[in-house]
């Protein structure tokens, strides 16, 4: 298996465009719709955090649904099944954060092996295997990224955005 060369371009075009859609969906998902999630029922229950990281990752499915225009049902189901995931993680990251940066980083690490198989080298056994092969690594960097925010003991005043929601209130 030879593997197919990419200009420099190809790669700007690719990281331009995984990184513009990382920043877009972020701040419309986690910077708007979760934040009015967080003013609206932070405090109302113990698992807050959990419903509103939910609600956010069901609408962040929801919108691949466009995909059926190009992919097949299947194909579109299961890769709903692997946003909402995506968007759990991305909502607590946030909420446990306080800031965009990380969600924006990790969501552009996920997007980035559709980028590479389909855009940058067509759909080849090569793209495929890369892209399975990168998908794989960008789950345990999530799942890394999570637990090391989640049980890293931070000042959890000045990072958690609920905490912050409420002391200016």
């Amino acid at each position: 298996m030879t593997m197919p060369t990419i200009s420099i371009l190809q790669w700007l075009e690719g990281i331009l465009l995984v990184l513009s859609v990382a920043v877009a969906e972020e701040l419309i998902l986690r910077g708007v719709v979760l934040n009015l999630f967080v003013k609206l029922f932070s405090g109302t229950t113990k698992y807050a955090e959990v419903y509103m990281c939910i609600a956010t990752s069901i609408v962040f499915s929801s919108a691949h649904l466009m995909n059926l225009v190009h992919q097949s049902l299947f194909q579109t189901l299961d890769q709903m099944i692997g946003v909402f995931g995506l968007g759990m993680v991305l909502g607590m990251l946030y909420i446990r954060s306080g800031s965009l940066i990380l969600p924006i980083l990790l969501h552009s690490f996920f997007d980035l092996p559709g980028v590479v198989e389909g855009n940058l080298i067509g759909n080849t056994t090569y793209a495929s295997g890369i892209g399975k092969t990168l998908n794989m690594l960008y789950i345990a960097i999530a799942a890394s990224i999570y637990v090391i925010c989640y049980l890293k003991p931070l000042n959890r005043d000045k990072f958690n955005l609920i905490k912050r929601v409420k002391s200016r209130n």
